[in-house]
């Protein structure tokens, strides 16, 4: 078993620009000259950012050359989006194998465009912090594979062989699981407590504190129906007991528990026209 001593777990990436992009709201003019000042400091966010934007997913016809006009044409939210998911991306980028891409990355990317989807059509959660929570709510995995990638190969191999949950496998390998490890990291880079609280209950399998505030307990909701999507539309894994532990959840969000393939085709029809969704699904692969 591998010993993770998790009251000092440290991480190779201390994500300074995530951290400051994720306190910006678009609310005042100040917060979009912050917005650009952020993604300046890092110019290979800039130089991938800039390329994104002139591709034919979001070019006008006009060749973009700077994060204002970009800003301008685009807007705050969307070139917050697409910086969060970049500055992302660095973080998982040292655990690039084909299984953890799928199982990992590509499952992160889905649950987060997921969960805008959702809470767009039900607006209970925080609507800044509802994409950063599905982007970040598996960071624990990749901590877990910075930590011992044979380990956590072996972890994904017994999950998948297996039907049960990473959380329950991981275990075996290590001495914390992905959802205790990801509430630490956060923690540690100073992000939303909402951010903790999606990593350490977005399994189905757990239990929601009492105590939460509505906004927090709207997000949880949202995410686990979103992590749960994800799974079903074949990113990522699904456990064994997930189709009968959703259906509870998703009565709860205001959906019909009873019509969970209508759910999953409005979810597939999105992913398949939604610009965001498009672009880094084809990236990826």
């Amino acid at each position: 078993m591998v010993d993770i001593d998790i009251s000092n777990l440290e991480f190779r990436i201390q994500p300074q620009v995530l951290t400051k992009l994720s306190s910006l709201s678009e609310s005042s003019e100040i917060n979009y000259i912050q917005l650009e000042k952020v993604i300046q400091s890092d110019q290979n966010l800039v130089g991938v950012l800039l390329k994104m934007v002139n591709s034919s997913f979001y070019s006008r016809g006009n060749t973009i050359s700077s994060l204002k006009t970009a800003l301008s044409i685009l807007g705050f939210k969307l070139i917050k989006t697409l910086a969060m998911t970049f500055s992302t991306q660095m973080i998982f980028s040292g655990s690039t194998y084909t299984r953890f891409n799928k199982y990992v990355w590509k499952h992160s990317i889905v649950t987060a465009i997921l969960c805008k989807w959702l809470n767009d059509k039900k607006n209970i959660a925080d609507p800044e912090i509802v994409f950063l929570a599905g982007i970040l709510h598996d960071i624990g995995k990749v901590v877990l594979s910075e930590t011992d990638r044979k380990a956590f190969i072996n972890v994904i191999n017994d999950t998948t062989e297996s039907g049960n949950y990473f959380h329950v496998i991981e275990k075996k390998y290590f001495q914390v699981d992905h959802n205790e490890a990801g509430e630490k990291i956060v923690e540690s880079w100073n992000l939303s407590k909402d951010i903790g609280l999606a990593c350490k209950y977005h399994e189905l399998d757990s239990e929601i504190p009492a105590d939460l505030l509505p906004r927090q307990k709207g997000l949880l909701q949202v995410l686990r129906v979103a992590n749960y999507l994800s799974h079903k539309l074949d990113y990522g894994h699904l456990a064994y007991a997930e189709d009968d532990l959703a259906k509870k959840v998703i009565t709860e969000l205001g959906f019909n528990a009873s019509n969970i393939e209508g759910l999953l085709q409005e979810a597939q029809d999105f992913l398949e026209v939604d610009d965001f969704s498009v672009y880094f699904l084809k990236k990826i692969g």
